[in-house]
């Protein structure tokens, strides 16, 4: 009984003590909103300034995909460039061997010569035809290769001016 007195008598003389040091730690209510209110403050700019970082890397992020899509347009560009004058090319050595073909042609059927000449000028138009007809064969594909060429030229050019106008307005220059 002496130990639970003595309890007793150490908790009355600590307790207003106690009270008093919870008193001074706890701030008071208006303090306490100033704080929250602060704290408040501080958390709206932080966002802010996430908002603004984040809408910096998304710009960061659209010029690259403008450096990437205008890299890609003069890819296709220089493809388009080098297949038109490919087709230019085999153009200008196949138009004159067309034509002579067709000469020959002409002069065989008005000529009055022999069967063996005959023979021998159909045998020569023949191996003329065959050198032919491959570069004519690769003519005709890079014809429809500068036709998909420059529809994907188109594509890309388009895709180019969305991208600018989706950046120009990002920037605010629109």
């Amino acid at each position: 009984m002496k130990f639970a007195s003595s309890a007793l008598v150490t908790i009355a003389i600590l307790a207003p003590s106690l009270s008093l040091t919870a008193q001074e730690t706890e701030p008071a209510p208006s303090s306490l909103a100033e704080e929250m209110s602060a704290l408040n403050v501080t958390m709206k700019e932080i966002a802010a300034l996430l908002e603004k970082h984040v809408a910096g890397q998304e710009t960061d992020l659209l010029i690259k995909r403008v450096d990437l899509a205008n890299r890609a347009l003069i890819s296709r560009r220089e493809e388009l460039g080098q297949a038109r004058a490919e087709v230019t090319r085999l153009s200008e050595e196949v138009e004159p061997m067309r034509v002579n073909l067709e000469a020959w042609q002409e002069d065989m059927d008005r000529a009055n010569v022999d069967d063996e000449v005959r023979k021998n000028m159909r045998f020569e138009m023949e191996r003329a035809e065959k050198r032919l007809e491959p570069l004519e064969a690769r003519r005709k594909e890079l014809e429809r290769q500068v036709i998909e060429l420059e529809n994907e030229v188109m594509a890309h050019e388009e895709d180019m001016r969305i991208l600018e106008d989706v950046l120009d307005e990002r920037l605010g220059l629109r």
